[in-house]
This record gives structure tokens, C-alpha cells and sequence, in this order.
């Protein structure tokens, strides 16, 4: 069925016909991550993106590029394998990858609206500051204030399908038929081709994440999920229905993959 949708897609490149043509796009703009003046009333700028990013003194620590946020301690979170669950076949590594950069908002611990570099000239707090102290301040709810303890959420930091130093799957309840690599300059990098265009990595597509050497126990290049795996934090705009047409992303979970008919979970899982 996966191969009948891609030929599907590519026959509407080929022919020059979109096969959402008719959508909204999707971006941030609009989206809940827009935290403008344009959408909260109140926010102290019409800015996007400088809650997340800063063209200057952005911590250079961070995975998420020119990243406009402190990123809180790894050593904080209890993750999923305190659980020690048997199905758990892969090896875990401490939160991080682009996983921490999404929980400095994610986690709670800082209002929404504290950034490195504000606006304009003069903005720069390398400890981070509030934009203001009374507009926005952490995100509310269950699914956006995940705190510290992520041990009831899907796993992150964790090998894609027990993935052993040898560079196999050993878990066969997990898609194979799609996963893919390349090398990327120095980088090996992973995808689970899903999306709308067979052999290239794109935003649609299950992204897998990889660790250096110093940072993953000595483990290979190898494929990792990670909360940017599922979501891609940029495309949140459309409809709001889990099938939006605009793509297969869900305008307010920004998911890569919509889960209508746990489509998403089944991307991965062979269940």
C-alpha cells in the first residue's frame, strides 16, 4: 500500500500537479508555535522566531541551530527505561539531541517567552531573559508541559529498532522495507522514506538522529529517535484535522506523518 501511495505522489510531480494543491500551507506562521503579537495578544513582539532562534549569540551548545534558549540539564529527566520495560531491545543515551532543545520549552521549566537575544540592539542576556514578565509564560496542559519525569511518554534517545554496533535491526516489529541512509558531508544520517518523494529526505518523512562518538557510549553512526523524529516544530498551520490535507503533518501536533488510523505509529511499528 506504502509503494502504491509514493507512485501515487510521484505520477502528481511528474505531471506538474501537486497532490495538495488545493491546501493551506503549512508553516510556523499561525501556528502554536507562533508566539507573535500577531496571534497572543499581548506578546511583546511581531516577531516568530526569536523565541527559538537568534541570528547572534545563540548558545553554541545547543543541537537546534542558532538556538535562543538556556538548555536545561539532561542530567534532570527520568526517561522512559527507569521503566525497564522488556520490550526494550536498543541501547538508551541521556536526553539529548535536538530532544533537549525541544523540552528547554517543552519541560516546563522556563516561560515561553525567555530568550538569550531579544529583538532590536542591546537585547543580549547570555543567561537568558523574559521578553516580558506578564505576556506568556510556561506552556499549559498535559501534552505541552511534559516536565521532568518523560517516563510516560514515547521513548527518546533510543536506538531505532535495537539497532546493534553491526548496523542491523534485530527487532523484526520494526519497518526495515523503508529505512534509509546516506552521508551528508561528514554526517551519516537516517530516514524512514515515507514521505512524498522516494530516495530524498524531506519533512515528511520519520527522521532518525544520530549521536557522535563522545557523546553515545562509543556506539556507530546510528540511527536514534527522538522527539523531532515524530514532530517537526516548523509545520503547524492548516486545518487542525489529524487527515489535513495540507500535508501529512497535523496542523497543532505537527506530526511528520498524520496518525489517522495510527498511520504514524505503524510507520515504524510492524504490528
Amino acid at each position: 500500500m506504502r509503494q502504491l501511495v509514493r507512485m501515487a505522489m510521484l505520477l502528481g510531480v511528474s505531471l506538474g500537479v501537486g497532490l495538495f494543491s488545493n491546501a493551506q500551507a503549512q508553516t510556523i506562521s499561525g501556528s502554536p508555535h507562533d508566539l507573535s503579537s500577531a496571534r497572543i495578544t499581548g506578546s511583546p513582539t511581531d516577531e516568530v522566531c526569536v523565541f527559538c532562534h537568534t541570528p547572534h549569540g545563540g548558545d553554541n551548545t545547543a543541537p537546534a541551530p542558532l538556538w535562543n534558549k538556556q538548555l536545561p540539564d539532561p542530567a534532570g529527566f527520568t526517561t522512559y527505561d527507569s521503566l525497564n520495560s522488556a520490550t526494550i531491545d536498543g541501547n538508551f543515551l541521556a536526553v539529548g539531541s535536538v530532544s533537549i532543545a525541544c523540552l528547554s520549552c517543552h519541560d516546563g521549566s522556563q516561560a515561553m517567552d525567555m530568550v538569550i537575544n531579544a529583538p532590536g540592539s542591546g537585547g543580549l542576556v547570555p543567561g537568558g531573559a523574559e521578553l516580558s514578565t506578564t505576556a506568556i509564560g510556561t506552556m499549559p496542559g498535559l501534552a505541552t508541559n511534559i516536565g521532568k519525569d518523560i517516563s510516560n511518554d514515547h521513548p527518546i534517545g533510543i536506538e531505532y529498532g535495537g539497532f546493534t554496533r553491526g548496523g542491523n535491526v534485530i527487532d523484526p516489529d520494526f519497518n526495515t522495507a523503508d529505512l534509509q541512509t546516506a552521508t551528508i558531508g561528514t554526517n551519516t544520517v537516517w530516514w524512514l522514506d515515507v514521505g512524498s518523494i522516494a530516495g530524498r529526505r524531506d519533512k515528511n518523512d520519520i527522521i532518525l538522529y544520530t549521536r557522535d562518538n563522545t557523546s553515545n557510549g562509543g556506539l556507530a553512526a546510528e540511527p536514534f529517535v527522538e522527539c523531532g523524529s515524530c514532530h517537526d516544530p516548523h509545520q503547524g498551520n492548516g486545518t487542525g484535522a489529524e487527515s489535513d490535507p495540507g500535508g501529512p503533518g497535523t496542523a497543532v501536533n505537527f506530526m511528520r506523518v498524520a496518525n489517522t488510523g495510527s498511520q504514524l505509529c505503524l510507520t515504524c511499528h510492524v504490528k
